[in-house]
């Protein structure tokens, strides 16, 4: 699942399915707070990954036609990303 608004949706409603929240380097310092407490506030672990890349990079990466600041892992074995997004 991409983009802030739907990470923030994941946070409150799919909580037990997420396996990792990825940000880009440049994610605003704000929704990157607003994402750290809304972590914080569940009652188990979920590991958040802040990213080399910026939000552009993470778009072109994961093929899509626009910047992407926030990804859910549900399933790390088929997520659909390069694995640039964490080594290039």
């Amino acid at each position: 699942m991409i983009g802030f608004n739907n990470v923030k949706w994941a946070l409150s409603n799919e909580q037990d399915k997420i396996k990792a929240i990825l940000l880009a380097r440049n994610i605003p310092e704000e929704h990157e707070e607003e994402i750290m407490k809304l972590v914080k506030s569940i009652n188990r672990e979920i590991p958040v990954i802040k990213l080399t890349k910026t939000n552009i990079e993470i778009g072109d990466l994961c093929g899509r036609p626009h910047s992407i600041s926030t990804l859910v892992i549900y399933d790390i074995g088929s997520a659909p990303i390069s694995e640039d997004i964490f080594y290039g």
